[in-house]
């Protein structure tokens, strides 16, 4: 179907030796270039600094203008490219500056590029360079989270031959597929993927839902797309239908392309769209029903028979460490956090289970998506808090912040609801948990960088070594409390002592807050202002720290400018 297509390859391009976009700038003396891109062009996927980009560095040619010469480039099309400058500034062409340069090659050359750095100018030149002017297809994708039916299980694999698209008609450019019998979810993402690459791919400007259905616009190298079957009502059993049409895409704006997203069921579509206005609130309302029965005991004031000491809290998981703590006999909340940092990559996607015992504990109105997850708003993330267990999954090819500080992996605060038990778990299940590196090019990760620290709930302790800086847990209140008989109330309001908790690189000691458990690094107090040195700290990265106010049985974590986040 596409050997037309190949073999007019040269005549739907024009065949040339450069590409100029222009942008006036001006370069200052010192500056310094480098040429960054695929792998096939330079040796190296898309280098970000002129420190890891080998032989890439541009030299100045003696005329203002500086060069790069590849030597020997193999025949191939979409070799992609920019120039970036002192490590920061990336150049590209195009009216915002911001695309690839792209160019084939259509006989194995030298190709010179060449930047101006007065008016921004890009060139490539060789003897079998060739400027495309026309997208010329060989064989559209579907890439996204495959799993299962969905993609045929292929998870962001843009060369899945199982996922390659049909042609309605020769040389229609419109290119469909159907997965059958899925179940209904609120989360396949996709996007469509031409020539077994991402250098031409097309998404939504921003990702999130795609309208069911019906056409709608696509953008050029945009975000991912969301199938959310659930919240339109449909049962399990259903086709999904899709399609691209390219036949009014215009390669040098880029616009034109459409998709659409078609739900097949026995019952015609229309119908079956109906339960949006049923929706699943039937479904989630079990959760208001919840163990508010069991919550009852609470009111037969449970405190005049109080055992000396209160519940025992044990928080434990496959990938952070065992945290315990005893609260004292008047204490009726817990919270338990498990906090992550990676080094090298970031975070790809996580899924994961909070187990709990639901005759024990109950989640406040303060364990939520918002309060206990601090990932920025980028990416699919599903959050459910059900009887018994809290459940969580995200993605984003945008990668998740993990390596520039310790962040919030999953927490939540537990009210105690039944008085007479003295011990109790709660367990994070790490199901999923991938790194991976973002090309800087596209913004997007790089396949090929994915690393998987849990897997199917098993950690790959190698990775784990590898790859994790810090995997701590925190309880609030944060260690064993032992209860001083009710006098405390009696007496008048306990001073504050303040402790820096930290790294033991820094303080001695792995996030230990309480004066007595870590005596060294309570803080003296000058007037108001309360300080704490210590004394000849080597030099060193990812040094961290927070100020835990302890009053009485009550503790305070105090992070960066009174937030969650560490100094």
């Amino acid at each position: 179907m596409f050997k037309k297509a190949l073999s007019l390859l040269l005549s739907m391009m024009l065949v040339v030796t450069s590409l100029v976009a222009t942008v006036v700038s001006v370069s200052a003396a010192g500056d310094s270039y480098f040429v960054s891109g695929c792998e096939e062009l330079t040796g190296y996927k898309w280098a970000e600094t002129e420190a890891t980009c080998g032989d890439n560095v541009m030299t100045e040619n003696g005329d203002g203008n500086y060069e790069k010469v590849f030597t020997n480039v193999a025949v191939g099309n979409g070799y992609q490219f920019k120039v970036v400058k002192n490590d920061k500034e990336w150049i590209g062409v195009g009216d915002t500056g911001n695309d690839n340069f792209t160019f084939n090659v259509t006989k194995e050359c030298d190709v010179t590029v060449t930047y101006n750095p007065t008016t921004n100018e890009i060139t490539a030149t060789g003897e079998g360079v060739v400027i495309p002017k026309e997208l010329v297809v060989d064989h559209i994708t579907v890439v996204g989270n495959g799993e299962d039916a969905w993609l045929n299980g292929k998870d962001w694999k843009v060369d899945a031959e199982a996922n390659h698209m049909t042609e309605t008609s020769e040389g229609s450019k419109v290119y469909q597929i159907k997965f059958e019998s899925l179940d209904a979810y609120e989360n396949y993402q996709f996007k469509f993927a031409a020539n077994g690459s991402w250098a031409d791919n097309w998404g939504l400007p921003e990702q999130g839902t795609a309208p069911l259905n019906e056409w709608f616009d696509l953008t050029y190298n945009g975000q991912n797309m969301i199938i959310d079957t659930d919240a339109a009502g449909y049962e399990d059993g259903y086709d999904i239908v899709l399609t691209l049409d390219l036949s009014n895409f215009n390669y040098a704006t880029k616009q034109g392309a459409k998709g659409k997203v078609d739900i097949v069921t026995d019952a015609e579509p229309t119908t079956v769209a109906e339960p949006t206005t049923v929706e699943p609130t039937t479904v989630a309302e079990p959760t208001t029903v919840e163990p508010t029965t069991v919550a009852e005991p609470t009111t037969v004031e449970p405190a005049t028979a109080a055992p000396a000491k209160g519940l025992t809290v044990t928080a434990t998981s496959n990938l952070f460490p065992e945290k315990k703590v005893t609260l004292s006999a008047d204490k009726k909340t817990v919270k338990v956090t498990y906090m992550f940092q990676s080094k090298d990559k970031d975070m790809l996607d996580f899924q994961w289970d909070m187990n709990y015992d639901a005759n024990v504990l109950k989640p406040t109105a303060n364990t939520t998506r918002a309060k206990s997850f601090e990932y920025p708003k980028i990416g699919s993330y599903v959050w459910n808090a059900l009887p018994g267990v809290i459940k969580a999954n995200g993605n984003t090819l945008s990668l998740y912040d993990t390596t520039s500080k310790e962040i919030v992996f999953a927490s939540a605060e537990f009210e105690v609801i039944d008085p007479e038990a003295t011990a109790t778990t709660v367990n994070l299940d790490v199901q999923v948990l991938r790194l991976s590196k973002v090309d800087p090019a596209t913004d997007m990760e790089i396949g090929d960088e994915e690393v998987s620290v849990a897997d199917k709930s098993i950690v790959d302790q190698e990775v784990f070594d590898k790859y994790v800086v810090a995997n701590n847990t925190v309880t609030d209140p944060d260690g064993s409390e032992e209860p001083t008989t009710e006098e405390p109330t009696t007496a008048p309001a306990a001073d504050t002592t303040y402790v820096v908790a930290g790294t033991t690189n820094l303080t001695g000691y792995e996030w230990v807050g309480t004066p007595a458990a870590a005596p060294e690094n309570v803080m003296t107090a000058d007037g108001s202002v309360f300080t704490k040195t210590f004394s000849a700290v080597p030099a060193g990265k990812n040094y961290q720290l927070k100020v835990v106010a302890n009053t009485g049985d009550e503790q305070k974590w105090i992070g960066l400018d009174g937030t969650d986040n560490n100094v």
